[in-house]
């Protein structure tokens, strides 16, 4: 309700009080017309209802609500806006101060008006200047715009007294948090020159974060970066750190240098010992193929390459396997060659190649393979029986040709077969002699050549002289040459081997002789193993023989 809508609300409430006052009239004279015992007091009556039930209060909280809302507030408002009689509070004056919209004079006027002397009135106008917080005052001290008094003095104006504010002054000083702190202590600043070089800009603007130059000092130290782990261990093996200065760069590196409980090393020594590298599976397979290592040894260092236990022992067998391949494999062939030439059965086999870790699935191959093996070579032997008994003229052509049929043979290649027999025999029976003085007589030529017989141009000529052409000849000069040094390069050797086994030169006088004279050093090295082997088995005498 508006106090412009006062004035039109005011006859409905005057109709709404007056409906009220007569229907209280009428109820009254009601009961006077119609009571029969009216003469007898029903006034009395009427009066005992009226006061019972406080029809007047009823009607008086009615009237009264009603004259409020039509009549009290909105004239209020009415008169408030045609005289304006109000003037702001304390309150809302020092905000209206804080704003800028009042003065002082202003503000002081307004708290006599509200009945305060100008003592009040000035320490009401003090309570109105904004304080900062106390965060703020610490942000403003370090950057200089508080000093020590005006610190102690704005805590004492925020209400802070006694140990408080001496509590409060004495966090003025920031302090690093728990992981710089940490940090300081692993890059070690207790170790910190007082004086340690640092920018004097840094210095200040620490300053200006609460942080003395001591504790300026202290990140200035501890914020260089360390070298990389890997670098480190690069720096520690090329000598440019030692060992104690490696350690104390892992250190720095967060690993404690104190072991945990419960365990044996510390996280220091841990990283240290991880800095090394171990042999791997080839170095060590390398050691123990030479015998520098037990397989005892080269099960460990299988082990620490990381390998499940439940396989270990089964990968140390089958590293121990590969070593022995060419060995395995050789004597795979000699089992072979035994079966075939009847030496031992099938069974026999069977069990060799089971002895040296042969799978079921590989033996039955190989017995399978030695088998058809077996009915090649006499294939093989048969076809060559007939073709030299042809090539004797002991049979003719056809019966050459019959008997490779009955040996199975398909058609195309027995065609071919004899096809070759007979381009072969006419030129085969012609040149027997000439192939025996060829074929005989180049051992004997070849041989007085090694022995110094011969010259090379002397060699060359007894070669033409067999029937050797001028492209054959530079290589059977090679070959004799080759088979010359050979001989010579024996014969040192097995001096050699008994002078050692005399006694008359050692291992390094053993090696450099035979250097001297072409041998390559793995001839070397096994041979100078197999002299000490003999000498270890007790057969001397039959080495150096």
């Amino acid at each position: 309700m508006t106090p412009e809508k006062a004035s039109d609300a005011m006859p409905n409430v005057m109709m709404l009080a007056l409906t009220g006052l007569a229907g209280l009239g009428t109820a009254y004279v009601i009961g006077e017309l119609l009571h029969p015992l009216k003469e007898v007091g029903l006034g009395h009556l009427a009066a005992m209802l009226w006061k019972a039930t406080n029809y007047d209060l009823i009607m008086g909280a009615v009237i009264g609500a009603l004259a409020t809302a039509a009549f009290k507030i909105p004239l209020g408002y009415f008169y408030n806006s045609m005289f304006t009689p109000k003037l702001p509070t304390t309150s809302e004056a020092g905000e209206f101060w804080r704003r800028g919209l009042l003065s002082d004079e202003e503000f002081l006027s307004i708290c006599k008006y509200q009945g305060f002397n100008e003592e009040w009135a000035k320490k009401f106008l003090i309570t109105k200047h904004e304080l900062p917080s106390i965060d703020q005052a610490y942000r403003m001290y370090w950057r200089g715009a508080l000093t020590d008094e005006d610190l102690k003095k704005l805590i004492s104006d925020l209400g802070y007294r006694d140990k408080y504010a001496e509590g409060f002054y004495v966090l003025r000083e920031a302090l690093p948090s728990p992981s710089d702190l940490v940090r300081f202590v692993v890059r070690e600043v207790a170790l910190m020159p007082k004086d340690y070089p640092t920018p004097e800009f840094f210095i200040e603007a620490m300053r200006k974060w609460g942080y003395s130059d001591y504790w300026a000092r202290a990140y200035w130290w501890s914020h260089w970066e360390l070298p990389a782990f890997g670098q480190l261990q690069d720096a520690y093996f090329r000598g440019i750190i030692n060992e104690e200065e490696l350690k104390k760069f892992i250190q720095w590196h967060d690993y404690s240098p104190t072991p945990r409980p419960g365990i044996s090393k510390s996280d220091l020594e841990i990283m240290y010992q991880l800095i090394f590298r171990m042999p791997d599976k080839l170095d060590a397979r390398f050691m123990r193929r030479w015998g520098i290592i037990d397989t005892e040894t080269h099960k460990e260092l299988l082990r620490m390459t990381g390998l499940h236990p439940d396989w270990l022992d089964r990968v140390a067998l089958g590293e121990k396997m590969q070593l022995l391949i060419d060995e395995r494999s050789e004597a795979k062939r000699v089992f072979k060659d035994q079966l075939l030439w009847g030496m031992i059965g099938m069974e026999i086999y069977r069990a060799k190649l089971k002895e040296i870790m042969f799978t079921d699935e590989e033996i039955s191959l190989a017995a399978l393979a030695a088998e058809e093996a077996f009915k090649v070579r006499l294939l093989k032997d048969a076809i060559d029986a007939l073709k030299y008994n042809y090539r004797l003229g002991r049979i003719t052509l056809e019966e050459l040709q019959i008997g490779l049929v009955n040996l199975g043979l398909s058609p195309e290649r027995v065609e071919k077969l004899v096809a070759v027999e007979q381009a072969r025999a006419i030129e085969t029976r012609r040149e027997n002699l000439e192939d025996s003085i060829y074929i005989y007589g180049r051992p004997t030529v070849i041989r007085r050549y090694k022995e110094g017989l011969l010259t090379d141009s002397e060699l060359e000529t007894e070669l033409k002289m067999i029937g050797y052409t001028d492209r054959q000849i530079p290589r059977l000069k090679v070959i004799a040459r080759l088979e010359r040094d050979f001989d010579f390069a024996m014969t040192v050797l097995k001096y050699v081997k008994i002078a050692y086994r005399k006694g008359k030169i050692d291992d390094t006088r053993f090696i450099e002789i035979l250097r001297n004279f072409g041998f390559v050093d793995e001839k070397i090295m096994l041979e100078l193993q197999l002299l000490k082997l003999a000498y270890s088995l007790g057969i001397e005498e039959e080495v150096g023989s």
